[in-house]
């Protein structure tokens, strides 16, 4: 493999896929990120067999080829060396990096060996919707959830999709979110409703890696989900088991209510 790219890109590639990597994983592939040149851009891919993150950077390749090498002295290189343009190139699994002033080598792990990323079967049970409208609506909802070993299904937040709404719910069995998303903001082909526990972990990724601005597909089956715009796809394992009958314990009548103006409620709250 030998291919030249920008610093930056490189850097920022790195950035997106840092949390998929397990640093204190008892197997030295799982510290790693792979690197893959291929047509005309490189492609950086970490896993911890718990979510997987894929994204691309533009480059000049060279000579196609892969190499999994440790993640973080590779980032900290990037993010000390100096020169904005950085070669990259394998021999013999070792990955040498090449600036005007710089080089440096590190001992790699064939590709062969980095685990593959299964891919999602039913691409049917999918949705096309904005970064952004996700990214707000999970942020709203995921304040609620709460990770727990005894009820598993309260560290995510429960996916409902009934057709014409998606309903994003979270609980941690002492509070609950809700957020309503109506199909004027998504848009799916498919033709059966259908539930899905995404983990915590995975929701907080999902809000941290996409930016606004980009069409979001997000697709399920029994076991995965993923989410992809164009340049970075993630996959994470779902969370099995039944989430808690949310609409039984949503209030059906209320005694009264009161409407203020939500700048001085907050400030009030933090006052007391």
């Amino acid at each position: 493999m030998k291919i030249v790219v920008l610093k930056k890109n490189l850097r920022d590639a790195l950035g997106i896929v840092e949390r998929a990597v397990s640093e204190n994983a008892n197997l030295p592939v799982l510290k790693s990120v792979l690197i893959r040149a291929g047509g005309d851009a490189l492609q950086l891919r970490a896993t911890n067999l718990e979510i997987a993150v894929t994204t691309s950077v533009s480059g000049k390749i060279v000579e196609s080829g892969g190499l999994a090498v440790p993640f973080f002295p590779l980032y900290h290189i990037m993010n000390s060396v100096s020169s904005e343009r950085i070669e990259l190139q394998t021999k013999d699994n070792v990955l040498e990096i090449i600036t005007d002033n710089y080089s440096a080598k590190i001992q790699g792990i064939p590709e062969a060996d980095f685990p593959l990323v299964p891919s999602v079967e039913d691409a049917g049970a999918s949705i096309n919707i904005d970064a952004q409208i996700l990214r707000d609506a999970l942020t709203q909802a995921m304040t609620a959830a709460q990770p727990s070993e005894i009820r598993p299904e309260l560290g995510g937040i429960l996916f409902d999709f009934q057709l014409t709404l998606l309903v994003l719910v979270a609980t941690d069995s002492f509070r609950m979110a809700r957020k309503i998303l109506t199909d004027k903001q998504w848009k799916s082909t498919c033709d059966r409703a259908w539930k899905a526990i995404v983990p915590l972990p995975t929701i907080q990724e999902i809000v941290r890696i996409f930016p606004s601005g980009k069409m979001l597909t997000c697709a399920f089956d029994t076991h995965q989900i993923l989410v992809g715009d164009g340049t970075t796809q993630l996959v994470s394992r779902l969370i099995e088991g039944d989430y808690p009958d949310y609409e039984a314990v949503l209030p059906k009548a209320f005694s009264g209510d009161v409407t203020i103006e939500s700048a001085h409620f907050a400030q009030a709250l933090k006052l007391v």
